[in-house]
């Protein structure tokens, strides 16, 4: 991103996009490199009586990465619009 953010780009701080340009400069960056966004630790304490068995479990995670943002210019939503924007970019 920091790379990226050295361009001439309509948003800087646009990690989508700079996942896309990642991927055009070298399409198996991902395969080897994995981003780090933190870890998560979840801790599920409950009885469970013989015979019964934990059948599934559904987790949902939100995060913020703080940081330097660099301002928008052109047609991209304003910060507050994009960062409603969920995340688009399926790896092939």
């Amino acid at each position: 991103l920091k790379e990226y953010s050295r361009m001439d780009v309509p948003w800087k701080s646009d990690e989508e996009a700079a996942v896309k340009w990642i991927i055009q400069k070298d399409p198996e960056f991902f395969e080897n490199h994995r981003p780090f966004i933190g870890y998560v630790q979840i801790l599920f304490e409950t009885q469970i009586h013989g015979g019964q068995r934990l059948k599934g479990l559904k987790v949902e995670l939100l995060y913020h990465a703080g940081g330097m943002q660099f301002a928008q210019r052109g047609t991209i939503p304003n910060r507050a619009e994009r960062h409603r924007i969920p995340w688009r970019y399926r790896a092939p």
